[in-house]
């Protein structure tokens, strides 16, 4: 449909991904926010309302080199002279509405098309839950409700105590808890700690961290992240107190608020930071969302943490900040969740055949191993052709020369090099017959009178 369609539907500024007449200048390769609206129209099903049961969903995967898929594309140059869109529907009964059955889009091959090369699936990160506790003189603090046990989704344990100590381990989910960095706060009065997990977890449970020591008090907070990318999710980790980045744990003074850097690398991914604000209540920054904020004990003894995070749409230099009601001698720890690439090979897949087959691994695209073409026979050029996905091997002559004149040699692909000796020759000397050699020697006699005579003598008759 052109665009006066979408406006007498009543959504007017808006196109299909794909229509005849593309004008100078246009880029109708990816969707757009209009295309998208058009979609979200679409989707609102029968009583043209989202959000209700009649709701279409819509879910596109890759099918292959097949043409038994709902949507196939193909170069066929009896169907177009250029491109053309084909879809096929039927009438919802009692309705005006039409549902798709087939389309088809074809393309002819006398022009130059240009796709994406790299299939970009746009997964981000995303907060699923968060559980707190705390606890009074006691060298270990555990939340004060059950996670639910999800398999590959990540686990961040942000535990903060009075005084400093050290976090020696932390438990829960059936799952292995690794340190991801903690710090204490400028004055060396706090301090805060931050463990991940990930795995596939033997079920919904608490998490518990255990103390180098009995502390006055502790505090625990656990935010449960999805879509992330396997055991690399947790990256560019920052950490710091009143001193600045790595400050030191004394010499410190406090303060109202915080801010850091934290450099991201990844596209939709996620910024998380946490602070050990001891009894300070958290403002969090600017499009930060503060998932927990905890206390345990009251006035100098007290133990707090806070963590807020905010999703990041491209690698930039992100300010991770916060402010609290009155100075503290607080501890931070900021870092990036990455978002997965993939969740499954279609993620990854390039389309091309002489790169070998890429692969999802833990939220993660590998590339493939190229496809080796050498066959072993020393006189084919080998290379790999991405037009016919297989391997071509040409024979190369040249290559069998084995310097005696005397022979013929010839590349077989499957053979090799193949030599055969020439008729009549012999020691690089071509061999004249028996029969041929008076001819020969009356040849050689007159050439042999020509050089003889003298200059200026009447030449024979």
């Amino acid at each position: 449909g052109d665009r006066s369609v979408s406006s007498l539907l009543g959504v007017p500024n808006t196109e299909a991904v794909m229509q005849q007449g593309t004008f100078v200048d246009e880029d109708q390769r990816r969707l757009s926010h209009d295309d998208a609206a058009t979609l979200l129209y679409a989707m609102s099903g029968i009583d043209e309302i989202a959000g209700t049961s009649d709701d279409y969903a819509l879910s596109l995967s890759y099918g292959g080199l097949a043409t038994n898929c709902d949507v196939i594309l193909d170069f066929d140059n009896a169907q177009t002279g250029f491109a053309v869109c084909q879809v096929g529907g039927a009438f919802i009964s009692g309705s005006d509405h039409v549902r798709i059955t087939s389309a088809e889009i074809f393309f002819n091959t006398g022009f130059s098309w240009h796709f994406n090369d790299v299939l970009t699936a746009d997964h981000a990160v995303v907060f699923e839950a968060v559980v707190s506790g705390g606890v009074s003189g006691s060298s270990t603090v555990t939340t004060s409700s059950s996670l639910t046990g999800v398999a590959g989704h990540l686990y961040l344990a942000a535990v903060s105590y009075r005084p400093d100590t050290t976090v020696t381990g932390v438990s829960g989910l059936g799952l292995g808890w690794n340190l991801v960095d903690e710090h204490c706060s400028g004055e060396g009065q706090t301090g805060v700690s931050v463990w991940q997990a990930l795995g596939t977890p033997t079920g919904d449970g608490t998490v518990t961290a255990t103390l180098a020591s009995s502390v006055n008090n502790a505090v625990i907070a656990v935010t449960r992240y999805s879509d992330v990318r396997g055991s690399a999710a947790v990256t560019s980790v920052v950490q710091g107190n009143t001193n600045g980045i790595d400050g030191t744990c004394s010499g410190g003074s406090n303060t109202s608020s915080y801010s850091f850097i934290v450099t991201t690398t990844g596209t939709n991914s996620r910024v998380y930071g946490t602070v050990g604000k001891r009894n300070r209540f958290h403002t969090p920054g600017a499009g930060y969302v503060e998932r927990a904020e905890v206390q345990s004990g009251n006035g100098n003894s007290a133990a707090g943490v806070a963590v807020e995070d905010a999703p990041v749409a491209a690698p930039s230099s992100v300010t991770v900040n916060g402010s609290f009601n009155a100075g503290a001698d607080w501890a931070f720890v900021g870092l990036e969740i990455l978002a997965t690439e993939c969740l499954g090979v279609e993620d990854c897949d390039d389309l091309l055949f002489c790169n070998g087959a890429e692969a999802c691994v833990a939220g993660a695209c590998q590339a493939g191993t190229p496809v080796d073409c050498d066959d072993l026979v020393g006189c084919t050029d080998d290379s790999c052709n991405e037009t016919t996905d297989q391997c071509d091997h040409v024979p190369d002559p040249s290559s069998c020369d084995d310097g005696n004149a005397c022979t013929a040699e010839s590349c077989d692909e499957f053979l090799g090099c193949l030599s055969e000796p020439i008729p009549g020759c012999a020691g690089g000397v071509l061999q004249v017959p028996v029969q041929g050699r008076g001819l020969l020697v009356l040849l050689i006699a007159a050439v042999g009178a020509i050089l003889a005579r003298p200059r200026g003598a009447p030449g024979p008759s």
